[in-house]
């Protein structure tokens, strides 16, 4: 993303992307795509057979760093499972795999298209419909409509893809990771590394496949990445990774959060959540290109986020709205991206007093090297009074030069003292300037 910091004078982002009323984010995971080619060629299809047509279906979806703890079923490999078993009994010969879409949302739906031997047919319907069962059963909370389906084939296919090819897919796609890999060892309950089977679609000449893997932590998210290469490595596949995105480092000393707590308190009567979020935010790529950004993201209330079903909860689009605009009006002046501290403000305030009392000190030292200065010739005066007259005239004109070395010597040190006292007093000053930043 190109952004250059040159073009925002500003400091403070508020972002609007989150999905849940009444909780401010404070940071988010980074991220990056795994993409895997797996080549084929076409055979033509066994003799005797016919073709079905398999689908998984009517499951929840859902996205793939906020939802991936929920134990959502991913239609990707809930489809492989059947193919994969099916291959071993009844020698089923693959044709087509198409499932999930975006490479951020769990697969909600999966079909494939394959030939099974006529004189294995009905067992073949009856597994799917076993397999069913198990599915519901290992999902019977979190997938309430999960359903699966094999129907023969509207139309015929004359090819399929050859065997070693399909060994390769469907070993890939079963043994590819997916879900959770790891939870936070500091904040509860928080998810630090997943991966996501996002999609399989069938290309001219290659199966296409996206996975994405997240992590709080950098190694850990390369860690994964390299995992899911491994896997398809041995299914002699093409393997490439994107550059990813930076993950964004929560700042709880945050100016605009401070403000932003303080307004949802005093708008709703209640404090809101502060956390962060196992997924990828566009303050993690913006406070990577404009360091110092103070950020917080938050949002109406938003379910089933990039599924066909993703809508709002009205109701909390205008507390969204009201809660927006209390921050606008209280938001920190340009330049201030820290809390103010109680004990900084009181000594700040006690500054002015020692300052003024540091300029009265140099005055007082030097009046008294002034009259110390001016007293000593006279008193040298009074013995020479005393002696000869020949020598009065030698002997007195002694204490003028010596009164006036003294006040010489007396004004080089008064202006030594209050050079001193006026640079004590600069390193005061300095120093409470400092406090105050």
């Amino acid at each position: 993303m190109k952004l250059d910091p040159k073009d925002f004078t500003g400091r403070i982002l508020l972002n609007l992307d989150s999905e849940d009323e009444g909780e401010i984010f404070i940071g988010c995971a980074g991220g990056m795509d795994t993409i895997i080619k797996v080549w084929y060629e076409l055979e033509p299809a066994p003799e005797d057979s016919t073709a079905y047509r398999i689908t998984v279906s009517g499951l929840k979806g859902g996205h793939s760093g906020d939802d991936i703890n929920k134990n959502l079923a991913n239609a990707n490999k809930l489809l492989t499972r059947i193919l994969w078993q099916a291959t071993t009994w009844f020698d089923l010969a693959l044709y087509d795999f198409q499932g999930g879409n975006l490479r951020n949302a769990i697969a909600r739906e999966a079909t494939a298209v394959a030939f099974i031997p006529n004189d294995c047919a009905k067992d073949f319907e009856h597994y799917v419909k076993d397999m069913e069962k198990h599915f519901k059963q290992e999902y019977q909370v979190t997938e309430p409509g999960l359903k699966v389906t094999a129907e023969v084939a509207e139309v015929q296919p004359d090819v399929v893809i050859d065997e070693m090819s399909q060994f390769n897919l469907l070993n890939g796609l079963y043994a590819c990771p997916h879900g959770v890999i790891a939870m936070s060892q500091t904040i509860p309950n928080f998810v630090e590394t997943s991966t996501n089977l996002a999609s399989c679609k069938k290309k001219e000449g290659y199966f296409f496949i996206q996975t994405s893997q997240r992590s709080s932590i950098e190694s850990s998210k390369q860690d994964i990445a390299d995992m899911v290469e491994a896997v398809w490595s041995l299914a002699n596949a093409d393997v490439e990774h994107t550059d990813g995105y930076p993950g964004w480092a929560p700042n709880p000393d945050s100016a605009i959060l401070d403000i932003a707590v303080n307004c949802y308190k005093k708008r709703f009567k209640k404090d809101p959540k502060v956390r962060a979020i196992h997924a990828g935010l566009e303050c993690g790529l913006i406070g990577d290109k404009i360091p110092g950004m103070d950020m917080i993201s938050f949002g109406p209330t938003l379910r089933g986020v990039h599924s066909p079903d993703e809508r709002c909860e009205i109701k909390t689009v205008q507390m969204f709205w009201d809660f927006m605009c209390d921050i606008l009006k209280n938001a920190p002046k340009a330049g201030v991206t820290k809390k103010a501290d109680p004990a900084k403000k009181a000594v700040a305030k006690k500054a002015p007093a020692k300052k003024a009392a540091a300029k009265k000190a140099p005055a007082k030292k030097a009046a008294a090297k002034k009259v110390t200065a001016e007293k000593a010739p006279a008193e040298k005066k009074a013995p020479a009074a005393k002696k000869a007259t020949a020598k009065k005239a030698a002997r007195t004109k002694a204490p003028a030069h010596k009164s006036q070395a003294k006040k010489a010597v007396g004004s080089k040190k008064t202006a030594s003292v209050q050079k001193a006292a006026v640079s004590r007093a600069t390193v005061k000053k300095t120093t409470v300037r400092k406090g105050k930043k």
